[in-house]
């Protein structure tokens, strides 16, 4: 049996799902299970979200936000739809649409320009 449960909330993801399917203007950005996604993430959006989760650790502190905002669904940038709001965007960010990228044992990225660089 499966269950979907579709949530921001990355601790109660954490506490409740095997594998994570994270999405970003309606596209799988990346994929694997909880581990992978908490201890080895791939993308820029999942590094995004998981350094805006607040912790003891950040208590007292600005709780990180990603720049910029959510495209309109009507007028989706062309290439990487993360691309306007990523710091390791290059020029071909801009201009194709990444296809995903395989780390091994089902976790996968839509991030050629980390997958190339190693980060």
């Amino acid at each position: 049996m499966s269950i979907l449960y579709i949530s921001h909330d990355l601790g109660v993801v954490s506490a409740i799902a095997n594998r994570i399917y994270v999405m970003y203007a309606g596209i799988i950005v990346e994929q694997g299970n909880t581990d992978q996604i908490f201890r080895s993430t791939r993308h820029p959006y999942t590094q995004g979200l998981l350094a805006s989760l607040p912790s003891l650790s950040k208590r007292g502190k600005r709780l990180y936000s990603i720049p910029g905002s959510v495209p309109n669904p009507a007028y989706k940038p062309e290439g990487c739809p993360f691309h306007p709001r990523c710091s390791h965007a290059i020029l071909s960010c801009h201009e194709e649409f990444p296809e995903m990228c395989d780390y091994g044992e089902g976790h996968q990225s839509r991030c050629p320009v980390l997958f190339e660089t190693g980060v």
